[in-house]
């Protein structure tokens, strides 16, 4: 008898959308660029305008919410050493591979510049972190979701990844952080420090992540 899947056919749908709206955006602002003038720019146009990018990314982060803090269940520790052996295995073998492919149609192609260091600091996943470029500009988004994995682990061997009051704090800290600066420079009274921008864009789009594992609480519960 074969074991019922566990994967959600509306999500994977999801994703897929997610993955065509980036890939829409990225080859549309490429091509308008070499091409003669012609549909393309129409179509770079939309995605432009409706910033396909950013949704399908925003799209991503918040099914990452939706499906990662579920796989952590059972004894906690065990269940933390499993969780982080699979991401790890699920995510390094093919960003390893990815590395070579951008490096030469970022780098070498374009005769742009990159030492050794930053190269080996982008086997870690964490560059940016060390101050060195991606070699892809891709990659900060792997970053973030290492960073969420990172929190989904702490927070469930607190015992409160499912809590619902815990998420909906989490939700609105993130999101403070990234929208208050905003209001109050809109209202004209702006900060007196000022906010490093990846700080609060890594912010805002946790506090998307976050929101993905608070939806599932009432989705499982619907």
């Amino acid at each position: 008898m074969s074991t019922p899947s566990t994967r959600f056919a509306h999500i994977d749908s999801l994703r897929a959308i997610a993955a065509l709206l980036v890939i829409w955006m990225h080859t549309s602002e490429l091509f308008v660029l070499f091409a003669a003038p012609s549909f393309q720019n129409q179509l770079y146009d939309i995605a432009h305008v409706m910033d396909f990018g950013r949704v399908g990314v925003v799209i991503f982060f918040a099914i990452s919410g939706f499906v990662i803090p579920s796989s952590l269940r059972g004894n906690r520790l065990e269940c933390c050493r499993e969780f982080l052996i699979k991401r790890l295995f699920r995510l390094y073998p093919i960003y390893w591979l990815s590395i070579p492919f951008g490096l030469i149609t970022f780098w070498y192609m374009w005769n742009k510049e990159i030492s050794l260091s930053t190269i080996f600091w982008n086997l870690t996943m964490v560059q940016e972190a060390a101050g060195h470029p991606s070699v892809q500009g891709q990659y900060w988004t792997l970053q973030t979701e290492l960073v969420f994995y990172g929190l989904c682990v702490l927070l469930f061997l607190q015992g409160v990844l499912r809590s619902a009051i815990t998420l909906s704090l989490l939700v609105l800290g993130m999101s403070a952080v990234c929208l208050v600066p905003i209001l109050l420079a809109f209202v004209g009274r702006p900060l007196a420090v000022t906010i490093d921008p990846a700080w609060t864009m890594l912010a805002l789009h946790l506090g998307v992540m976050f929101w993905g594992a608070l939806f599932r609480i009432w989705y499982d519960r619907a």
